[in-house]
């Protein structure tokens, strides 16, 4: 009877493990078979490392579920067995399976709940960054030149220490690290002291309708301005300023304070950007110059 029930599990299990490993080959013998036509890297897009983010989630949701539907399908398997009908020792083959398969199930249910949350975050974020790129891209007729998703990636500590600047712009008016903070609207319309769907920036803080409060984006903001002009100014004896700048797409933005942060809507981008600050004693050769340090750095994109 045992070996009944071990034989169906292995007719169940080997055929998912085979097409994995089937497809594993086949991505395996693609990659050594031919390669991209394209030498040369292409630019970081607007939220790559996002994308890249979205990706590996979706691959791992796709995976716990499989693990799930195996979970969940062997112990029916053995039920509707003809022999489970009235048979005991059947019976206890089906409590042993279920003691190890529903348990499984429901980590692996937990599991895919987790992932789905992260999954719903990351998109919100990586739409977020095309709003703003999007916003951005039309500055480039002004003169200013415009790179997404910086990675910060020369810290002692590896991938723990590693992030990314989500959009620099630099032009006449500056050099700026800019921030995106995106976040949900409530289907109800908020409404406190006459205030609908608006942020206040208070100057430390960004202050959402709702009762939400955040210190870590401006936080962000500065660490991101002040990686970006230690790396720009390397060993010269003149500091390069970098401006920080925070952009919250979708909602309305309050100032009722002042820092050492810029708060923008998304809408505020292009009527802002070009008079916010000045470069001061730098000048377009400069500017150029640095601009191209900071595209060298974001052509790092293989081609398919």
């Amino acid at each position: 009877m045992f070996s009944r029930y071990f034989l169906g599990t292995l007719l169940l299990a080997i055929p998912m493990l085979a097409t994995w490993w089937g497809i594993e080959r086949t991505l395996q013998a693609e990659k050594k078979k031919s390669r991209s036509p394209f030498g040369e890297k292409l630019l970081r897009p607007a939220g790559e490392s996002l994308r890249l983010k979205i990706s590996e989630i979706r691959d791992g949701m796709l995976e716990e579920g499989m693990i799930l539907s195996i979970c969940f399908v062997i112990p029916s398997l053995v039920l509707f067995l003809p022999q489970a009908r009235n048979s005991p020792p059947s019976w206890l083959a089906w409590s042993a399976v279920a003691v190890v398969c529903y348990p499984v199930a429901f980590f692996r249910w937990r599991k895919l709940f987790s992932l789905r949350k992260d999954l719903r975050k990351y998109q919100l974020g990586y739409d977020g960054e095309r709003y703003v790129a999007a916003e951005l891209d039309s500055l480039r007729s002004k003169g200013f030149r415009i790179f997404h998703d910086f990675v910060v990636d020369w810290k002692p500590g590896g991938e723990k220490t590693n992030f990314n600047i989500d959009h620099i712009a630099v032009g006449s008016s500056g050099i700026f690290a800019i921030e995106t903070k995106a976040r949900r609207k409530p289907n109800d319309q908020l409404v406190e002291n006459g205030r609908s769907h608006e942020v206040r920036f208070s100057g430390e803080s960004l202050q959402f309708a709702g009762g939400f409060e955040s210190r870590d984006a401006v936080k962000q903001a500065l660490k991101n301005a002040v990686t970006l002009s230690v790396w720009l100014t390397g060993s010269s004896s003149e500091r390069i300023t970098v401006h920080a700048l925070i952009v919250i797409p979708g909602w309305k933005v309050i100032r009722a304070g002042k820092g050492n942060v810029r708060v923008l809507s998304g809408k505020e981008l292009v009527s802002n950007l070009p008079t916010m600050e000045k470069a001061g004693s730098i000048s377009d050769r400069e500017l150029g110059m640095i601009a191209d340090r900071i595209e060298a750095h974001c052509r790092n994109v293989d081609g398919a």
